[in-house]
């Protein structure tokens, strides 16, 4: 089963909650100044409500599912393999379905490439963890 074990998805999804909050903090003041005059901030982790932080970090179990599953598949038994796809996978996916909210509903595009970082960091991350046990297998 290669990089596809509990351990490695667990590692992965935890590593991912972990530096989504990390990156926000990070960047608050910019995030701020990104904000539309009137809107919310999005991004407080610390007055989330319980229930949106057990969301988070199921969304992020299912992407260390998905891309564990991606990483055992094509055989990425590196570390940089398994890191190389997940940045492919960024460039496919967050970066393309970031990029509507700014050509169809006016975010600002720096909004936009803040979330991108996020997305690219959460990715690389949890593709190195993965990596990790993939190349521990071999």
């Amino acid at each position: 089963m290669g990089a596809l074990s509990v351990s490695a998805v667990l590692a992965a999804g935890v590593a991912g909650a972990i530096v989504t909050p990390l990156w926000y903090i990070a960047f608050k003041d910019v995030h701020a100044k990104l904000i539309p005059p009137g809107s919310e901030q999005i991004v407080d982790f610390k007055s989330a409500p319980i229930s949106s932080k057990v969301i988070d970090l199921l969304r992020g179990f299912v992407v260390a599912f998905v891309l564990a599953y991606l990483i055992d598949t094509t055989a990425q038994t590196t570390v940089a393999g398994a890191v190389g796809l997940a940045v492919l996978l960024w460039v496919g996916f967050p970066v393309v379905l970031l990029i509507a909210p700014v050509i169809w509903g006016g975010q600002p595009w720096r909004l936009a490439i803040l979330h991108a970082g996020d997305w690219l960091v959460k990715l690389a991350v949890m593709g190195g963890v993965i990596g990790l046990w993939a190349a521990a297998l071999v």
